[in-house]
């Protein structure tokens, strides 16, 4: 699937939706020549409740999925945000530690920002995270829980830095986890098949103008086939060309150069 990924998502809709119109219709025209419309005309009642029967049952479904995929993608972006805002609230709470330690952490909070940006942001393209970052995160986290407190103050700032590294450290863990899952193979396959049913239905209705029918497949098959690419789009939420963007990153990394190393902590 990760070729899909590494299309233009132009391209992609234009060759699914092509796809669907082409099978759907060429299919369509075989039936004709087996059934004529004089044949299927005396069965349209009948056709019609079990076509706006299966329709509907088939719209719910898609609609369930395509609810769940953008539910996922939003998740993953307040997600990406949390993580971003964790970072940069200690990256202003280390002003509360003593110089050396405020300098270490800053500048492994930096290594980390910038690791996201420029290495493990374009390898989640490819479903893949970054050693690198990973071992950035350890050094903010080793910094954080080898620092001995010698009054309430600081016991306080560590505290609270403590809970921050939990927060980013999660929320990297769901971030890169978002990133490896999907929608699983069955359901797929429920939406293929509920695909078939529903455009087949549209097969066997009696209308003596053959190309308006063929226009109404065509058009059917071009909807479903949409609904795909969007599903197949938003499944993985860090790939393809409606991916969520570092931009929260690169807002960190501006603002360290901007304004950030103001001392918010002491007067």
């Amino acid at each position: 699937m990760q070729w899909v990924y590494n299309t233009s998502t132009v391209l992609f809709t234009l060759l699914v939706v092509a796809l669907m119109v082409g099978l759907s219709c060429g299919a369509h025209v075989l039936v004709r020549r087996i059934a004529p419309h004089e044949v299927l005309k005396r069965h349209n009642d009948v056709a019609g409740f079990v076509s706006s029967l299966v329709g509907v049952i088939y719209a719910v479904l898609l609609a369930f999925v395509v609810v769940v995929v953008w539910q996922r993608y939003d998740s993953s972006t307040n997600v990406a945000q949390q993580e971003a805002s964790a970072v940069g609230d200690l990256y202003h709470l280390a002003y509360g530690f003593p110089p050396k330690l405020q300098a270490r952490l800053q500048h492994h909070l930096a290594d980390y920002i910038n690791l996201m940006v420029g290495d493990e942001w374009p390898l989640m393209q490819y479903g893949l995270s970054s050693d690198k970052t990973e071992h950035a995160g350890h050094l903010i986290l080793h910094d954080v829980m080898d620092f001995k407190p010698t009054t309430d103050a600081e016991s306080g700032v560590q505290y609270s830095a403590i809970q921050m590294v939990e927060t980013f450290f999660d929320a990297r863990r769901q971030r890169l986890s978002e990133n490896t899952r999907s929608v699983p193979t069955l359901l797929w396959v429920t939406l293929i098949v509920g695909a078939v049913f529903t455009i087949g239905f549209t097969f066997f209705f009696g209308m003596e103008n053959g190309r308006i029918q063929l226009t109404m497949t065509g058009i059917v098959a071009a909807m479903i086939g949409l609904m795909f690419v969007l599903i197949i789009e938003l499944d993985f939420p860090f790939r393809g060309a409606s991916r969520i963007g570092p931009s929260d990153w690169i807002e960190l990394q501006h603002n360290m150069g901007t304004g950030l190393t103001e001392n918010v902590y002491r007067t």
